[in-house]
């Protein structure tokens, strides 16, 4: 009976959210009192933006009014009337944003949801806090968001979307780490990734690249996914971490060491192994590879310091060095040198993330705020500077030593 009943409980909740979020002010109000079809003007978009540039005023705000309630009314409904558990009125909200995106009546091709997903996003977060965190570590959970929004602001000229791609999944990693309610996470977590997946798009439509070279796009993709040696070495042991890193480390280092000295083995890995595929880049030619300077970087990292700070060089270099190329390949202007392809805002991107680095390593009590802020200017300066050295080897390595040196003498 208990399986049925839950079974039950989760229709209805669907069922309920679907239907009030597949409702579109946005569509109707122009069909009803303009006879138009709001999805044949500007950019066919139900939304807000589009009813008012499209048809006025008046619609636009009953349209955003709805737009960021919908989400509500059915967990208001769940709650308060039929008395359901927290997953299922969590439940009943999003899907409220899937009958958004998702209407039957329009061929499933609704909104975007954006309005929908923020608010409740929004909703979730601060409900979120004020369970699970003290009013002084709210207070600088805030103050890191604005420092960081300012600096990725200044960095990237003002474009927003630059920051809603960063900033969501970093709330959501946060929650996981610090909040005790996961089922309150899990759907604030689904959420941040439709409002980052919808970021991406805009960017996209602006021409935003992700890439210098296609076919090695995988790279930039790669460097968050070295931050899971973090917790491989708080699971596992040092000795772990330095084998898997040693292996990948000597298998790169052997490429190199090949392609450099054979030209027909560098013809092969200069060929698309798949379609859009490659794995060192054309200006490496000749060269050690950054796969391998960062791998050698944060190998003797790993082997030389502390753990927490082998943890911050790594978390400097990955996450850095991949805001540094977003931000100087799209919005770099003010070189730093001349003979430098570095710019000031793509050095001001990598200083944002290693602040994020920073505050996370400082929150979760691995090391005092004054050594990871002193790390995170270290690596900025060393990332700028036209080092002969790859700044890929030479930031975990510098940024560490620093540290070391004040944790032991400061």
């Amino acid at each position: 009976m208990i399986i049925l009943e839950n079974i039950l409980k989760l229709i209805f909740s669907i069922g309920l959210g679907y239907l009030f979020g597949s409702f579109l002010p946005g569509y109707f109000l122009p069909l009803w009192f303009k006879k138009v079809d709001i999805r044949k003007l500007g950019d066919g978009n139900p939304g807000v933006l589009n009813v008012k540039r499209s048809v006025g005023l008046f619609p636009a705000i009953i349209t955003a009014l709805y737009d960021v309630s919908k989400g509500f009314i059915p967990m208001i409904i769940l709650r308060c009337i039929f008395n359901f558990p927290e997953f299922f009125v969590y439940l009943g909200g999003f899907s409220a944003v899937l009958g958004h995106k998702f209407p039957f009546y329009l061929g499933f091709k609704g909104g975007r949801g954006f309005a929908t997903s923020l608010s409740l996003f929004i909703f979730l977060f601060v409900k979120l806090l004020v369970q699970n965190f003290s009013s002084v570590q709210i207070i600088q959970f805030f103050v890191f968001l604005v420092i960081y929004f300012l600096l990725l602001n200044i960095a990237t000229h003002g474009v927003g979307d630059v920051f809603t791609i960063t900033a969501f999944p970093i709330i959501a990693f946060f929650m996981w780490l610090n909040a005790k309610s996961y089922v309150g996470v899990l759907f604030l977590t689904i959420l941040s990734v439709i409002i980052t997946y919808e970021a991406v798009k805009n960017l996209l439509r602006d021409r935003f690249k992700f890439y210098t070279e296609k076919h090695t796009f995988w790279r930039i993709l790669a460097r968050p996914f070295a931050l899971l040696f973090i917790p491989l070495y708080i699971f596992t042991s040092k000795f772990v971490v330095l084998l898997i890193l040693g292996i990948i480390l000597a298998i790169f280092s052997l490429l190199d060491i090949l392609r450099i000295l054979v030209r027909r083995i560098e013809n092969f890995f200069q060929l698309e192994i798949t379609k859009n595929f490659k794995i060192f880049r054309e200006k490496e030619v000749g060269r050690v590879s950054s796969i391998t300077n960062f791998l050698l970087g944060i190998f003797i990292s790993f082997v030389l310091f502390e753990r927490e700070i082998a943890f911050a060089s790594l978390g400097f270099t990955s996450l850095g060095d991949m805001m540094a190329k977003w931000v100087g390949i799209n919005l770099g202007r003010k070189k730093l040198f001349k003979n430098s392809d570095k710019t000031l805002e793509g050095s001001l991107g990598f200083l944002s993330m290693s602040f994020v680095v920073s505050f996370f390593l400082w929150f979760e009590g691995l090391l005092p705020l004054y050594i990871v802020l002193v790390g995170a200017i270290v690596s900025f300066i060393v990332e700028a500077l036209p080092n002969v050295i790859d700044d890929n080897f030479s930031v975990p390595i510098i940024s560490g030593v620093v540290m070391e040196f004040i944790k032991k003498y400061f």
